[in-house]
């Protein structure tokens, strides 16, 4: 979903990478568990050693979203900001989303990154 929808709003091809989606998805899924915010740089660390940079978006729904209706809209409000979030994902050769709901509330996360 994330592929297509940044494809689609963007008319770019990015490189997904199925270990950083897996951990935006496990991101996501702790914060809607723990109710939390913020992010957690050792895990980036240690989870990527590989990458030179690694940073990220998040958005924070506060009722429960369709996962697909979620992720949809939090990636066209990232291209449409015409900030950092829109260049990050577009000018980095790594990215991964997740999205998570305990039925009050959703997280989108996307993780980006470039390789040394």
């Amino acid at each position: 979903l994330c592929a297509i929808e940044q494809n689609k709003y963007a008319g770019v091809n990015l490189k997904f990478h199925p270990k950083m989606a897996h951990y935006a998805q496990l991101y996501a899924e702790y914060m809607v568990k723990n109710g939390l915010t913020n992010k957690h740089d050792c895990l980036k660390r240690y989870n990527f050693p590989g990458l030179s940079t690694m940073v990220g978006n998040l958005n924070a729904f506060f009722e429960g979203k369709d996962f697909g209706e979620a992720l949809k809209s939090s990636v066209k409000a990232w291209y449409d900001s015409g900030s950092n979030m829109k260049s990050g994902m577009t000018d980095n050769q790594y990215v991964g989303c997740g999205v998570a709901s305990n039925g009050k509330i959703t997280r989108v996360v996307s993780w980006y990154g470039k390789g040394k």
